[in-house]
């Protein structure tokens, strides 16, 4: 396939979603804008086929709606609904030129008919389907697409429950793990580096202790403690559609695995009938291709300064000093330096009095430590550079 169809397809995909969004709040005025935006995006999708089908430099530029679809048909591509469509382009002219305003019935018809002359004309034109070709264009390499790629295999193969349960562990990679409180179970408390090595980092912090996961984790899937409001701040920065990511969570198995090397715990509900429900788990994976993307997108822009993978350590000569809980040494004296070379030291800074300078450092637990976190003892804080 060219690039510059997978361009086009892309670009129909991010109009036909605006167009679907712009349609489902059914008011005469956002069902007008739809159906204009959802007729560029099919358009394209005609035009990204027939350069594909002929690689011969043809100008299709100055053909009409109606024309392109006769061209279709020349090269022998399918034109499901397409007295349907060329109604809707006749309906476009009416608004866009005209003010005349959409029915949200007929504009939820004409968009099932664009769905469906889409998803043909697709497969007959790259034997793939759509979403086959964004899982596999538009998101990195990563487990949760790896998940994602296996969800679409089962659908193509009518395993619709087990590809519903693969989606759920795609969204479980790419962000419920982060609400994991699995790691606090034999734990009353935790700061510093030990609270992040819990894991856990986005779930309420009251679900975070021992007591309460006695209390009230009855089955492994109750370790996932989503907060709710955090869940949607963090859905309006990466720009996902929290109705979507609720609907995805809302009709797939819940899923939990304590990590990579263990084995997944999966809810079905014996209410939902899942395995009849194709159109749910065609729904959910795009939902799902489209959530991952935007979070892969964000987490692309971040720009972080370049770390040395070699930690910085402490050196012999701070053996037996002092470790202060603020910058200054009038502050708590919270530990005090053992073994120099077991201290990572992670910032130089003036303290309160700018004439002094520390280390901030915290004590790498060791690896026996790592295995049972009660033998741990923490130490972080302030070391007065000059000793």
């Amino acid at each position: 396939m060219q690039q510059a169809t997978v361009n086009s397809l892309i670009t129909s995909r991010v109009l036909f979603k605006n167009a679907k969004n712009l349609i489902a709040a059914s008011t005469n005025h956002s069902c007008s804008a739809g159906l204009i935006i959802l007729q560029d995006s099919i358009e394209i999708i005609v035009l990204a086929c027939l350069l594909e089908k002929n690689d011969d430099g043809r100008d299709y530029s100055k053909k009409s709606f109606d024309e392109l679809l006769g061209e279709l048909k020349k090269v022998e591509l399918p034109t499901k609904n397409a007295t349907k469509l060329k109604a809707m382009n006749k309906q476009r002219v009416l608004a866009k030129h005209l003010g005349e305003l959409v029915e949200p019935t007929t504009a939820l018809g004409f968009l099932h008919a664009c769905e469906e002359f889409a998803d043909a004309l697709v497969i007959s034109t790259t034997g793939k389907r759509l979403e086959e070709i964004f899982l596999l264009d538009l998101l990195i390499e990563s487990e949760a697409k790896l998940f994602l790629v296996k969800a679409h295999i089962e659908l193509q193969k009518g395993g619709i429950e087990s590809s519903l349960v693969e989606i759920r562990k795609a969204i479980f990679v790419e962000l419920e793990h982060n609400y994991s409180i699995y790691g606090w179970k034999d734990v009353d408390g935790a700061t510093g580096l030990m609270a992040f090595l819990k894991g856990g980092a986005k779930a309420p912090y009251w679900t975070k202790n021992k007591k309460w996961i006695d209390k009230n984790i009855k089955s492994p899937l109750h370790y996932i403690q989503i907060d709710y409001d955090r869940l949607k701040r963090d859905a309006l920065e990466w720009g996902v559609s929290t109705v979507d990511l609720e609907n995805i969570r809302r009709l797939t198995p819940e899923v939990f695995r304590i990590d990579k090397d263990s084995d997944w715990a999966i809810k079905t509900e014996m209410a939902h009938n899942y395995k009849d429900d194709v159109i749910g788990a065609r729904y959910c994976l795009n939902a799902a291709i489209d959530v991952i993307f935007r979070i892969q997108q964000h987490s692309r822009r971040i720009k972080r300064q370049k770390y040395s993978t070699d930690n910085t350590v402490l050196d012999d000569e701070f053996s037996g000093a002092n470790v202060y809980e603020n910058a200054s040494t009038d502050s708590e004296i919270v530990g005090t330096v053992d073994t120099p070379s077991d201290f990572d030291v992670y910032s130089k800074e003036n303290g309160f009095n700018c004439l002094e300078e520390y280390y901030w450092v915290a004590k790498r637990p060791s690896p026996s430590e790592l295995d049972d976190p009660s033998d741990w003892v923490g130490c972080s804080g302030y070391v007065h550079a000059n000793v």
